[in-house]
């Protein structure tokens, strides 16, 4: 979705490196992932675009904690895409994407990243890793953000994208609500509202 839209004549000038998950999701970890957060249905469950096994940002125990080495590798991840392809002005997300770009933004920000970009966002869904992210709003508010995110989410609600977007300073943001889903919205509206937000970006860097 991300690659959509940027792929738009939203980039300006832009350049946009797209860094893919690190762990592969077996039908174990799949179904570890269904008790944890009591979904039975497979509808709306990660899926490759090229037929290869779905990707995820971290594993899920099967009491709901987030499995800590696997999160340890998606930073180190995170960190040496940025050592080898960077430096980068920004960190864009989507869905669970965009709680691990939170995440990152909490530990990485003002260091390497100047503005976040987030696209039906959620809190970090372990009790640790979310009290992480919120005792970091005094630095998240001083960062400049793009949050979207649909009324009619039923993958994540609009409450909890709304509760992060909190996180960030009202002065910095920009939110954008949408009536649709769990996508992003390919409507004039947000285009233009987006690439507004980032000529924005590139005239305070």
């Amino acid at each position: 979705m991300l690659r959509s839209l940027v792929g738009s004549e939203m980039c300006i000038r832009d350049r946009y490196v797209f860094l893919d998950a690190p762990h592969l999701l077996s039908a174990q970890h799949l179904q570890a992932r269904r008790v944890a957060t009591g979904r039975v249905s497979t509808e709306n469950e990660p899926r490759s675009l090229e037929g290869d096994p779905p990707r995820s940002w971290y594993m899920v125990e099967e009491d709901g904690r987030y499995q800590e080495d696997s999160i340890a590798a998606s930073m180190a991840a995170v960190e040496r895409c940025c050592l080898e392809s960077g430096p980068f002005d920004g960190v864009l997300g989507f869905s669970q994407g965009a709680s691990m770009a939170a995440l990152v933004a909490a530990r990485m920000i003002p260091l390497k990243f100047k503005f976040v970009a987030l696209f039906s966002g959620f809190l970090p869904r372990d009790e640790a890793l979310e009290r992480e992210v919120e005792a970091a709003s005094a630095r998240l508010r001083e960062v400049r953000s793009f949050h979207c995110f649909g009324r009619s989410d039923e993958i994540i609600p609009a409450c909890e994208s709304g509760r992060l977007a909190e996180l960030f300073g009202e002065e910095l943001a920009v939110r954008f609500e949408h009536g649709g889903g769990h996508y992003i919205p390919s409507d004039k509206p947000m285009r233009q509202g987006f690439k507004r937000f980032l000529l924005e970006q590139q005239a305070h860097l």
